[in-house]
């Protein structure tokens, strides 16, 4: 499988079982049907960077309470990164950390640089 982008994004899932409307969603709000996902290039925390105060407060109390009420749950988010000082990993210097089953740390190539990756490429709207 060839490399890809799953590590860059963050998943979202419509879990309310209808049809709902996010207006916080970027770019303007998105219409999800139940049980489909949204992804997007960033952290969760990206949704909030591009508006004023006031309006980063509403979108903010909107997917808050959007969690809150098990109308959207986070599927995914963006792998988290770290430097290796590994001499093999010399070449490929990024990691991703992950916890495994029992919470030990374990670290991979990131999956934009790993051609053996398993996993497939999410579709970005």
């Amino acid at each position: 499988m060839a490399a890809n982008n799953r590590d860059l994004c963050t998943t979202l899932k419509n879990t309310s079982g209808v049809t709902m409307f996010f207006p916080f969603l970027p770019p303007q709000g998105i219409t999800l049907t139940a049980g489909q996902t949204f992804s997007f290039y960033g952290d969760i925390f990206s949704i909030f960077n591009q508006s004023t105060w006031s309006k980063d407060r509403q979108i903010r109390l909107g997917f808050a309470n959007a969690l809150i009420a098990g109308a959207l749950t986070i599927m995914r988010l963006p792998g988290t990164f770290v430097f290796s000082n590994q001499v093999a990993l010399a070449a490929n210097p990024i990691v991703v950390m992950e916890l495994d089953a029992a919470g030990a740390a374990t670290y991979r190539a990131p999956s934009f640089q790993n051609a053996a990756d398993a996993g497939t490429a999410i579709n970005i709207f």
